[in-house]
């Protein structure tokens, strides 16, 4: 009889064990296998690989590698695989076919960690490794300022070598380029803060790498252009977007009128230089020598392109010890790195690291109920202790327990793997989160993907992604930040389509890869014509994309409103009151889902809660998020994907969820303008003691704290009259507290500006343009001292200001 009371526990054993492959998540990745090299039947076959950027990487970020490949031998299809050291799970690759006798060059590009020194090539076929190159790359944290000089001698731009900007926290690091070193994909520009372009025949160029350069302009690049002699060959291969208008070729004299633009410290000289003139109205003229406009500045999307009506390489400028404090005063502008921001990491990868955990948002990955698994406990040992005991009792046949009760913990079993079994599903399954980025009309539009891949058993995938884009795992280093997808081997197949092959998925498990690419702008034609005065938004919004957008919503700084569901090719008249208040807790997005939760139901609530990770992984990831321009913002919700991708031969249910972030342009027509507080961004560059970000346009002040806020206006009032700027204080400490000390930078003389009397509520600073920047900066710095409080309090900064016809 002991052994009959013994059983129950050891079937409550069982039990857990069946519903455990219910619960497994684990993964694996087995590592890649080299063969030895060898040779084709006939004859030999060459590899030779090179580096874009001399082999320079920002971490996170995209190195092209170029690899030429010999055939001697008989016709091969072959394959190039780049393997990133330390990452035997992860392959980059590129067919290669190559002919009898041919000589052929592809373009792999590879995200390396951060700690790699070499890259590995290896050209493939049949299984068989055919040859093998191996080439030195350098990583560079992403906080250094990296400046690449196409020029045919970089010599003279040693000068910008260790010159420091945004207060000495970023360091100019030089890398001589060629116009081979372009890539003809957007992505791996991304290394570069700026390009300088000097005396270099551009006629060269493709047209991808041209579109390329202009994505990277637009997306925030800033790229340097320089006149003099050669400034024909210079701007013979580039877009009108791009390229000055020269008018004429004069010789001038003297350095005095840059020594001027950079700073009292600098001292020019004289010497005869050739200076090819723009024409005046082509951007904002910088510095005059006798009223010619010798250096311009015009705004392309989210980048700069600066022309320099000489050549800096050349005498007397190749001499000018002032050289280098007139590149600091021509790349500083925009170059102010994110106070809480990593050097190290890149903010795609920071962006896949809070959305990887979105992806496993589905019911398929829950853990089963703890309600549920009480109650068939419960049940089993009702029926395996009192029920079986009376019924053999009844029966007189007490001696056939040893038969009933394993029966009974088997069928229990059974039923538990077949409970795990439903809740973790029996369908492949594709979830697919997409992030679409449209900051500015005419710049092309960001799009990235975040795919992640559910299997009801233990498979090896391959998937295709639809158009030319780039693909890469979730985690870019193994298990660096952790996360729930553990290194898996994948092969991305890079061409159009891309494909991933060999993904290998445990059961009841999942594996995720990101995808981005930059569309044209006319793919997500959405246009608004929508005013903003006094907590209102008025006008009309049209949807030209193929999507149907829904919970559409436009914001200004922390307030909103909804404007419901806007169909493809419709529109939507807009008369909204905007909701909520720069002080409001929890600040915007969660309090527009706390609103939608009322009444929601559990699988709504589901939608809502993936909503919200999502839309606070882009508002609330801390001060280094990146930041949307100066403009009412509209958020929707696509229910399909704009990157499609698919599993052949193996059906699959997909799930989409698509958000759509789109900027859209303030009134700024010419004449006078009025941009109220809120509706310019601002960022937290710099903190200090008792301060810190506490929401977006917030900061926490406290007795001993001090903090710098930068307000950026939009590019259309760069040359606009300042007349007034306005200051909007709101704070829920006790009014008895006072309020910090608070200063204005002035740009013309280099100094702080203490703010006297200021109020609650709205204060006027005339005049104004002293402390807004050529850029369109300005800077507020906030003291605790004497502040008796310690909260959040939002600064809005709006101007009032007369644009010239």
């Amino acid at each position: 009889m002991r052994h009959v009371l013994i059983l129950p526990w050891l079937a409550v054993s069982l039990i857990i064990v069946g519903i455990l492959p219910g619960l497994s998540k684990a993964t694996s990745g087995n590592p890649v296998l080299i063969l030895a090299p060898t040779t084709v039947d006939g004859g030999p076959i060459s590899l030779s690989i090179q580096p874009y950027f001399g082999g320079h990487y920002k971490y996170g970020e995209w190195l092209p590698v170029r690899a030429i490949v010999r055939n001697d031998g008989p016709d091969v299809e072959a394959e190039l695989q780049a393997i990133p050291p330390g990452e035997s799970v992860t392959i980059y690759a590129v067919p290669a076919p190559l002919p009898a006798g041919a000589r052929k060059e592809f373009t792999l590009y590879v995200l390396l960690p951060s700690f790699a020194r070499t890259l590995t090539v290896k050209l493939v076929a049949g299984g068989k490794e055919l040859a093998q190159a191996r080439v030195s790359v350098t990583g560079l944290q992403n906080i250094s300022y990296v400046v690449g000089v196409i020029a045919p001698d970089a010599t003279p731009f040693g000068l910008l070598k260790g010159l420091e900007l945004d207060d000495g926290r970023r360091e100019v690091i030089v890398v001589p380029l060629s116009l081979s070193d372009l890539p003809d994909q957007a992505q791996a520009l991304r290394t570069f803060d700026a390009l300088i372009l000097v005396d270099t025949d551009t006629t060269s160029l493709s047209p991808a790498q041209v579109q390329a350069l202009m994505d990277w302009i637009e997306s925030g690049g800033r790229l340097v252009l320089a006149g003099g002699p050669g400034v024909d060959r210079t701007l013979a291969g580039l877009p009108d977007d791009i390229r000055p208008e020269i008018m004429r070729r004069e010789v001038l004299d003297g350095t005095h009128a840059l020594a001027t633009f950079a700073g009292p410290q600098v001292v020019g000289i004289p010497g005869e230089f050739v200076a090819a003139l723009p024409r005046r109205g082509w951007g904002r003229v910088l510095v005059e020598h006798d009223a010619r406009p010798l250096v311009c500045e015009r705004r392309l999307g989210g980048g700069w392109i600066t022309y320099l009506a000489f050549d800096p390489a050349m005498s007397p400028f190749r001499e000018w010890a002032g050289m280098r404090a007139v590149w600091s005063a021509l790349l500083a502008p925009g170059a102010a790195y994110p106070e809480n921001r990593p050097p190290d990491i890149s903010e795609a990868q920071m962006a896949a690291q809070r959305l990887a955990y979105t992806l496993t948002n589905l019911p398929s990955l829950d853990l089963p109920s703890v309600r549920w698994l009480g109650l068939w406990l419960a049940i089993y040992i009702l029926v395996v202790g009192p029920a079986n005991y009376l019924l053999l009792r009844r029966a007189r046949r007490l001696d056939w327990a040893w038969l009933t009760i394993p029966g009974i913990t088997l069928v229990f079993a059974g039923g538990a793997f077949g409970l795990g079994y439903q809740l973790r599903g029996s369908d492949l399954l594709i979830n697919q989160i997409s992030i679409v980025r449209k900051m500015y009309p005419d710049a092309p539009v960001l799009v990235r993907s975040y795919v992640g891949i559910f299997s009801p058993a233990r498979r090896t995938y391959d998937v295709v992604i639809d158009g030319q884009a780039l693909a890469s795992p979730l985690i870019s280093e193994t298990q660096r930040w952790g996360g729930p997808f553990r290194p898996t081997r994948m092969t991305f197949v890079q061409g159009d389509p891309e494909r991933v092959r060999g993904i290998q998925i445990d059961q009841w498990a999942m594996q995720g890869f990101q995808v981005e690419r930059y569309d044209p702008p006319d793919r997500w034609e959405i246009t608004a014509d929508l005013s903003y005065e006094e907590s209102s938004v008025t006008g009309e919004v049209s949807n030209g994309t193929p999507y149907d957008l829904t919970d559409a919503v436009v914001v200004v700084g922390q307030r909103y409103a909804r404007l419901g569901d806007i169909p493809a090719g419709g529109k939507v008249s807009v008369n909204a009151k905007l909701r909520g208040d720069e002080l409001a807790r929890p600040p915007f997005p969660y309090v527009l889902f706390e609103e939608m939760r009322r009444g929601a139901s559990p699988r709504e609530m589901r939608v809502i809660s993936l909503k919200q990770n999502l839309l606070g992984s882009i508002f609330d990831p801390g001060p280094e998020r990146p930041g949307f321009p100066a403009a009412i913002l509209l958020i929707g919700w696509a229910e399909e994907s704009p990157i499609g991708v698919s599993i052949p031969n193996a059906p699959a249910a997909h799930l989409h969820t698509t958000l759509v972030l789109a900027a859209v342009p303030l009134p700024l027509d010419a004449g006078k303008v009025i941009l109220p507080p809120g509706t310019i961004p601002a960022r937290l560059v710099r903190f200090q003691g008792e301060a810190g970000w506490c929401g977006p346009g917030r900061v926490f002040i406290g007795p001993t704290g001090e903090a710098e806020m930068e307000y950026q206006l939009p590019p259309e009032l760069m040359d606009a009259n300042i007349e007034e700027i306005t200051l909007a204080i709101a704070t829920a400490v006790d009014a008895s507290a006072g309020l910090p000390k608070a200063a204005l930078y002035d740009w013309s003389s280099d100094e702080w500006i203490e703010l006297e009397d200021l109020q609650r509520g709205v204060n006027t600073i005339q005049p104004a343009d002293r402390f807004v920047h050529r850029d369109g900066a300005i800077r507020l710095r906030l003291s605790g001292e004497g502040f008796r409080g310690g909260d959040c309090l939002w600064y809005g900064v709006g101007v009032k200001a007369v644009r010239e016809p």
